[in-house]
């Protein structure tokens, strides 16, 4: 198996469970790696919001002197959802 079949298997797994509406992998710079979206969100504006969302925390964090500066997770709940964001580095 190669890394990419790899990865897809997992976020196919992630998809599949209940509750979950989307799952993706988006590099730093906001790019697409592979995800599994609803066909209504569209996967470059979407990955682009979420690599400045970590942006953001980023310098959240380093505005307050914490040490390494990188967020490893973050977690945006709403009334009826949650979005987890969870650094692979």
């Amino acid at each position: 198996m190669s890394i990419e079949s790899d990865l897809l298997r997992i976020l196919k797994n992630i998809n599949n469970i209940k509750g979950v509406k989307g799952v993706m992998v988006v590099t730093r710079e906001g790019l697409p790696v592979a995800s599994f979206l609803p066909r209504n969100v569209d996967k470059l504006d979407f990955s682009a919001m979420n690599a400045a969302l970590a942006g953001s925390a980023q310098t959240v964090m380093q505005s307050l002197n914490i040490k390494d500066g990188h967020p490893e997770t973050i977690i945006l709940e709403g009334k009826d959802a949650k979005l987890l964001y969870t650094s692979l580095q």
